[in-house]
């Protein structure tokens, strides 16, 4: 699991330990007894924040005029990636390409990578 939904998962972990925490705590005068979790919601409600922070992302990279390529990369070396996507396989890496034995390559300086 990735860094987004991975701390989704705990601030809502947390939530519900502070609820609890309460409500052992009757001198405060708070009572918050019959606290559960909906791990369908809590899931779903994770699912969306990751959402909407992976499209704005993207939104972000497409506005500084990255080429996103999304799939499964190998890094061959320090400047060469092998991007296995669901419209077929791609080459990242700087030029020239005549050695890369790819139907289709894309020329980068630098190969950003997000893991998640």
């Amino acid at each position: 699991m990735g860094c987004i939904p991975s701390k989704a998962l705990i601030h809502a972990a947390d939530e519900f330990h502070r609820i609890t925490t309460l409500s052992a705590a009757p001198e405060m005068g708070i009572s918050a007894k019959g606290a559960s979790v909906d791990l369908g919601a809590t899931v779903g409600w994770k699912n969306g924040i990751v959402e909407r922070l992976n499209n704005g992302v993207s939104t972000l990279l497409r506005k500084a005029g990255t080429r996103l390529i999304t799939g499964t990369a190998t890094l061959r070396d320090g400047k060469t990636a092998l991007v296995d996507t669901p419209r077929g396989r791609f080459w990242c890496a700087p030029r020239p390409w005549f050695w890369l034995p790819a139907p289709r390559r894309s020329s980068c300086r630098r190969c950003p990578s997000a893991g998640g």
